[in-house]
């Protein structure tokens, strides 16, 4: 257990936003492999790339792998099953997709996933895992909204990794949860097969990296009022929970902004609205590619933002508190 522990913190204090980097964490992840064998924990840990391109967020999901093994290992010993399907891998007519990780994000469940036909890519642009349906306790989950990314991991390999808008999962209890993969695209043609990953979990364990900060801010924007509801962040996401004081969803209400200012290191910071998946009156800012928030970061002073998004010191503005 202490070699792997030294494994695990020597890979999250070697991670940053480069790209050759992110390629030696990589093969640093394959050596972790041997590790864990040797000390008999059925784990496969399986390099992320992640949402937007691989030098903005690869640091998220690295850490996002270490962090959660280290977890699970030491801390939840009833969920084997969990932990044997991290790195799984299935083949069914020539294709293999690996399960690499999967997490539970609030209301989310996000996962990813790894595709190769054993040959290089060359002039595909990509796979795609299609036809997904996700089932908690044999029972098919109504999906209330999915985003998904992919990006090329080596010659071989594309991953993908899938948010799906789920509903919340009760933190304690047990669940059945089955992700049925029936179809992988590819340019232009689609392969049908079976590549299922099931396992038992609960809500806790999935989503140990996962962190709320509960708000009660506000901020003024044309004659109505933006409350700051929460904070979420894991390794995969940072996310600001908003609603409006006119119970007017961000998509009705006919103009675009986004929430633009500094954290309390001086780093800037720009987030922008994503569909209203989590309820009609409010939405959910993200950030935008490049302006990651940083984990060191306590609070973010910020105010509405239009074109072209300079952060204006004479406009109202509020900081938040985000640990």
């Amino acid at each position: 257990m202490n070699d792997i522990k030294k494994a695990l913190d020597s890979g999250m204090k070697s991670i940053h936003f480069d790209e050759n980097l992110v390629l030696n964490n990589i093969n640093r992840n394959y050596r972790m492999k041997s590790i864990l064998k040797e000390t008999a924990a059925v784990v496969a840990v399986i390099a992320l790339v992640t949402v937007c391109t691989i030098t903005e967020t690869a640091q998220s999901a690295f850490a996002y792998v270490y962090r959660s093994i280290a977890d699970i290992m030491e801390k939840n010993d009833k969920v084997e099953e969990y932990i044997k399907v991290i790195g799984k891998s299935v083949t069914d007519n020539g294709i293999t997709v690996t399960l690499s990780d999967a997490i539970v994000s609030e209301e989310k469940l996000i996962f990813s996933i790894d595709i190769s036909d054993g040959e290089k890519l060359e002039d595909k642009t990509a796979y795609w895992g299609d036809n997904i349906k996700i089932y908690m306790d044999g029972k098919e989950m109504p999906v209330i909204g999915m985003d998904g990314t992919g990006q090329v991991l080596d010659e071989y390999t594309f991953n993908n990794i899938f948010e799906y808008y789920i509903g919340l999962i009760a933190p304690e209890e047990e669940h059945k949860f089955e992700i049925a993969i029936t179809k992988i695209g590819e340019k232009n043609k689609e392969t049908s097969g079976n590549w299922t990953f099931d396992f038992m979990a609960n809500g806790k364990a999935m989503s140990g990296d996962t962190k709320v900060v509960m708000l009660d801010d506000m901020l003024n924007y044309n004659n109505d009022s933006i409350f700051f509801e929460k904070f979420v962040s894991n390794s995969y996401e940072k996310l600001l929970y908003v609603s409006f004081s006119d119970g007017t969803g961000y998509e009705d209400r006919g103009s675009e902004f986004d929430l633009i200012g500094y954290d309390d290191l001086g780093n800037e910071v720009r987030l922008y609205a994503q569909p209203d998946y989590y309820n009609k009156q409010g939405t959910i800012f993200i950030c935008v590619g490049g302006t990651d928030i940083s984990d060191e970061a306590s609070t973010l002073t910020l105010q509405v933002g239009d074109w072209p998004y300079e952060y204006n010191p004479s406009k109202e503005s509020v900081t938040i508190n985000i640990k």
